[in-house]
């Protein structure tokens, strides 16, 4: 349910999932569990797409085989030109099957993959996107300031850490952004971008704590680095990393963290998923789109573009497509994820899926050979062997490597971060909140 990748064992009685408890990892969630992963499954009972589905010319629906969905699909596909199709990736989606579609789309020649139709994060390196330090690490901070988000409902169950390293060691929070309670003593120092500029130009009083702190940590969210004053946001904080040692290359101590928002983000940025279009390509007109599991941000799809969904839920996508394709949910397939320290994860297969949804993959694969462009693997040994060929590290499950920093101080910590204009940091402000 967020990017933090909880472990998990799933109750099941028959085709019936009764419970989802913890599973016990001091690394990452200790034996927590946010309410939402523990509840969540409940919601996979109602409103599931369980067959094939064509809007008809007046708006109802007509289901179809498998045979007759993916020739629908194929002519679709074939009446544009490649440029003029997009695929967008949703949150649900699992490694498996954001390379199947990036290697799909790349057969016939389709540029545009993007995450959740969002501008994308910087991804040059690993340490743009991840948490640098591990999550176990908070044990050890003695500083940590929080950019633009509220860690309660990012990730309530690193909340619960650092809210024991708040009572138990003593650790100073600061937060810049929303100021709902957090359940713990911290200083808001509230949501403009006009506090990170004075912060980094030593002219704010929590300057002097990130001086005086021996370890400091900062999180801040993929959600502001995506903005349009993203990459300004970005320099501002590789020039507060270098100058008050947040990245320490003496101390080999890298605390700069980025926290992403869901399951699929780094696991696409891990195979290197872009456009590597310029905004000129981007704009041109969009005539089929293809969504993966993506709900979010749809509003500038063209009125007028066909669009394929491929998903387990009836949700906003489902309503805008001209086609559905019902997959598996994550608790019907064996899938890979990777967490937002960059920790590959499996999930396994506990129960079927309802109908005839089936594993993403295998749908994009069997899509691929009624193109005519059949990808290359028939199980998902081989689609694993694919994603090893792409992303090594991520076929090393549960283990962490070090997210080298010393390329972000060459590359960004020697240029001169720029002014930011005035703006917030959230759309959510609390002016009532009792700072004290």
């Amino acid at each position: 349910m967020d990017a933090l990748g909880t472990p998990i064992e799933v109750h099941v009685r028959g085709p019936e999932i009764l419970r989802i408890l913890p599973r016990i990892f001091p690394e990452l969630n200790e034996e927590w569990l946010a309410d939402k992963g523990r509840q969540a499954f409940d919601g996979l009972k109602y409103q599931r797409l369980n067959t094939i589905l064509k809007r008809l010319p007046d708006g109802r629906l007509k289901e179809l085989t498998w045979s007759e969905g993916l020739q629908e699909a194929v002519t679709a596909i074939k009446r544009v030109q490649p440029e003029e199709i997009q695929a967008r990736i949703g949150s649900f989606a699992d490694v498996e099957a954001i390379v199947s579609l990036r290697d799909l789309m790349h057969r016939i020649g389709a540029e545009k993959i993007i995450y959740t139709g969002k501008n994308e994060l910087n991804h040059d390196f690993r340490a743009q996107y991840l948490m640098g330090s591990m999550i176990k690490s908070l044990n050890y901070v003695d500083t940590l300031l929080m950019v633009g988000f509220n860690m309660r409902t990012t990730s309530p169950v690193l909340n619960a850490r650092i809210r024991r390293a708040v009572t138990e060691k003593k650790m100073k929070v600061a937060v810049i952004g929303p100021g709902e309670r957090l359940l713990y003593q911290y200083l808001h120092l509230g949501n403009s971008t006009k506090t990170l500029n004075d912060i980094a130009n030593k002219s704010h009083p929590f300057s002097k704590v990130l001086e005086n702190s021996k370890l400091p940590m900062i999180i801040v969210s993929s959600d502001i680095l995506r903005r349009k004053d993203g990459k300004e946001i970005e320099r501002i904080l590789y020039k507060l990393c270098c100058d008050y040692k947040v990245i320490n290359t003496e101390t080999k101590w890298n605390g700069y963290n980025v926290i992403l928002k869901s399951a699929a983000e780094a696991g696409a940025y891990d195979i290197g998923l872009t456009s590597n279009l310029s905004e000129e390509e981007m704009k041109r007109p969009i005539k089929l789109v293809y969504l993966l599991n993506a709900d979010d941000n749809l509003e500038d799809i063209p009125s007028d573009a066909y669009v394929i969904y491929q998903g387990f839920h009836g949700e906003v996508g489902a309503a805008r497509a001209d086609l559905i394709f019902p997959s598996a949910a994550y608790t019907e397939k064996n899938g890979t994820y990777v967490n937002t320290e960059g920790r590959a994860q499996y999930a396994c297969k506990t129960i079927i899926p309802p109908g005839e949804g089936k594993p993403d993959w295998e749908i994009l694969r069997a899509l691929s050979e009624e193109l005519g462009c059949t990808l290359p693997y028939d199980n998902l040994e081989e689609v694993r062997a694919r994603i090893a060929e792409l992303a090594p590290s991520i076929i090393r499950v549960d283990s962490l490597e070090t997210i080298a920093f010393e390329d972000i101080i060459t590359k960004y910590g020697a240029q001169k971060a720029q002014e930011l204009k005035p703006g917030i940091l959230a759309d959510s402000i609390d002016v009532s909140f009792d700072y004290s």
